[in-house]
């Protein structure tokens, strides 16, 4: 038996009982750069074939969630497809944002087939150290 009958049948074995259900809302899954600026944090999706009509976005104090439908195409109408390798159906995107934002002013345009979100980014307070001073009271002994 030679070397590669063996491992196709060891992953054919490994993987027998392995179920994984298709779905649509696992098909399609946008790739996203997320990068810093001066003044603020730009995350760039790729998102081909969808319109901007087509999505949802949303944004809290630590991530940008973007939800959507890449919608199926059928150039002629009734087609029947020999081999489909794209992805289609609803997809939710969860970017984690690196560094405090102001949820007020967000920007989002897309251009030809990248979605650009803008964030502008903020001082964080919480993460600021303070040095304080501290004065001794002496206290008076009463008689």
């Amino acid at each position: 038996m030679s070397f590669q009958v063996e491992v196709e049948k060891l992953f054919a074995e490994f993987f027998r009982n392995i179920v994984v259900p298709k779905t649509k809302s696992l098909d399609f899954y946008p790739r996203a750069d997320v990068f810093e600026t001066a003044d603020s944090i730009v995350m760039e999706i790729e998102l081909p074939g969808v319109s901007a009509s087509d999505l949802e976005g949303l944004v809290s104090h630590d991530k940008v969630i973007l939800e959507g439908i890449k919608r199926e195409e059928d150039p002629a109408g009734k087609a029947t497809f020999l081999c489909v390798e794209r992805s289609s159906g609803r997809f939710r995107r969860v970017v984690e944002i690196p560094k405090p934002c102001d949820t007020k002013k967000v920007t989002a345009e897309m251009k030809k087939g990248v979605l650009t979100i803008v964030l502008t980014k903020v001082e964080d307070r919480r993460e600021k150290i303070r040095k304080f001073d501290i004065k001794e009271i002496v206290a008076h002994d009463e008689e």
